[in-house]
């Protein structure tokens, strides 16, 4: 396991793999709902929406994946960078979705058209990424930390 993200309500965790897959777990009962497929390489991270209903995965295939929870479908893949993403979070509001990328870039994408916002670029590697409110956020890379408004 590569990471794991809770929903907002507790109920349903989603777990990312090396092996390429996410898992989407009831957490009261314990018991693994789904596995999701649609990654070409490791599965990096994850976040959960607010309502637990979609997932946003961040791959080692350079890509960003939007799940639907309750299906286990892919609704689409959010492409742009040009390595390995490393990290990934929403917004409170759940429009807009912010990655950081082995490229040296932080990405901000319209999660619903699935179009890039924004750019932003870093000294080094980006490898983690939260929104602190809908318009700051604070990122790492492999030197020092980053903080932008998007």
């Amino acid at each position: 396991m590569r990471g794991v993200a809770v929903s907002g309500n507790g109920r349903r965790a989603v777990s990312a793999s090396s092996d390429k897959t996410l898992k989407v777990w009831d957490v009261p009962s314990g018991l693994e709902l789904r596995t999701l497929r649609g990654h070409r390489n490791f599965v990096n991270s994850v976040v959960v929406s607010e309502d637990g209903r979609h997932a946003i995965s961040a791959s080692w295939d350079k890509t960003l994946k939007v799940w639907d929870l309750e299906t286990g479908r892919d609704l689409r893949t959010l492409e742009g960078h040009t390595g390995w993403v490393y990290g990934v979070a929403l917004s409170g509001d759940g429009r807009r979705a912010l990655s950081a990328s082995y490229d040296k870039t932080l990405k901000v994408w319209d999660v619903e058209s699935g179009v890039c916002l924004a750019t932003f670029t870093c000294d080094n590697a980006a490898c983690c990424c939260v929104f602190i409110d809908d318009h700051d956020v604070i990122a790492g890379d492999a030197g020092e930390g980053v903080k932008g408004t998007v």
